[in-house]
């Protein structure tokens, strides 16, 4: 079957000035109808359709837009290439999932719809929130039938803003195959529409889609905010439950952290792994607390042996002490015993007792007696 090839690349639907003139040129429908009608008139024989989605999202009205008009092309198979988030991911789900495929390394998105910088009066800001929540239902809905996830494990995952790797698309229903990355080479991409030149930064993009809205609140197309995607790991315990997968967000599992057990999204409940780790998980399959307990024991360990060494320093420390000062004070009576001597010609008191016997008058007559004698 000779099939043609559709891309769907950067955002989804044009974004305008205040004079109406074009911010940034979008994806529209006509373009991807352009591609499929040009597609037949340059090969009749074509049957079929390979629509290659790279987009961070969009407009929710052109958005949906395509959606049916893929879903509605004969033998047409949607793949989710390179980025694919937001309004993207309802594009690639309008399919049967026999006919979704990812590229391996692809990032896949899924998030609630989210306006930014909006201003307004109240009446018009709790319009704006019912028709925000409305959508929010619908893509919630969609998520559900396509991939046959309950609705708690969805909105969930839409509500933390889940980043899912093509592994994780595949246990979960988002599709039904990874295809291999194409070989780089100098044209790989000769038929791919070039619309970088067009591009800007994703927060230029963002906040250019807002420009239509903040004209006219009430017609303008409802965009979907673009959150960044971080970096995954998982993490793996075996446990009494089966094996269980933690997605992690940071470098350790914490709460809110995407849960799997044997491939699937973890029920509600409590996992014990055999390293003593006890995981609890909540009904959308989210972790809601983490406790090691082979962390606390070593912890302790580690404390009481800090314990120990200090109280055999300490007992070192006053033994050394205890000597150091013996010895110090040897010396000292050794340097006050040797060093006394008396002087020659010390006073003596043998006749203290003596001369106190006497009276005044006694000891006054013979200090005259003493200096007429001098005199002489």
């Amino acid at each position: 079957m000779k099939k043609a090839k559709i891309y769907i690349t950067g955002q989804i639907g044009n974004t305008y000035n205040d004079d109406g003139t074009v911010l940034v040129k979008g994806v529209e429908l006509q373009d991807v109808v352009a591609q499929v009608e040009d597609a037949k008139k340059a090969d009749a024989t074509i049957e079929g359709y390979d629509v290659f989605i790279n987009s961070l999202g969009g407009s929710i009205r052109v958005g949906k837009l395509i959606a049916k008009y893929v879903k509605s092309l004969p033998n047409c198979f949607t793949i989710a290439d390179s980025e694919c988030a937001s309004m993207g991911t309802e594009i690639h789900l309008s399919q049967p999932i026999a006919s979704r495929k990812i590229i391996a390394g692809t990032r896949y998105s899924i998030h609630n719809p989210l306006m930014a910088n909006v201003s307004g009066n109240a009446s018009e800001l709790v319009e704006l929130a019912e028709m925000i929540k409305e959508n929010e239902k619908d893509m919630a809905r969609m998520y559900v039938s396509a991939t046959g996830l309950t609705k708690d494990a969805v909105t969930g995952l839409m509500n933390q803003e889940t980043s899912l790797t093509p592994e994780q698309c595949v246990t979960m229903g988002f599709c039904s195959e990874i295809l291999p990355s194409p070989k780089l080479n100098a044209v790989a991409f000769i038929d791919k529409p070039n619309n970088n030149s067009l591009m800007k930064t994703v927060k230029e993009m963002v906040d250019s889609a807002f420009a239509a809205f903040r004209k006219d609140m009430k017609i303008a197309d409802v965009a979907v905010e673009i959150p960044a995607v971080a970096a995954e790991k998982t993490k793996e315990y075996t446990t009494d439950k089966g094996v269980v997968v933690i997605t992690m967000k940071g470098e350790v599992g914490a709460i809110g952290d995407v849960v799997t057990v044997d491939g699937v999204p973890a029920t509600e409940g409590v996992y014990t792994a055999e390293d003593g780790t006890v995981i609890e998980v909540d009904a959308a399959g989210l972790v809601v607390s983490i406790e090691t307990k082979e962390e606390e024991v070593s912890e302790v360990a580690t404390l009481k042996a800090e314990i120990e060494s200090l109280k055999s320093a300490n007992a070192t420390m006053a033994t050394e002490f205890e000597a150091t000062l013996q010895t110090s004070m040897d010396e000292l009576r050794g340097q006050i015993g040797s060093s006394f001597v008396p002087k020659e010609g010390q006073a003596k008191f043998a006749n203290t007792k003596k001369v106190a016997d006497k009276s005044v008058s006694e000891l006054a007559n013979e200090k005259k007696a003493s200096y007429k004698k001098a005199s002489r």
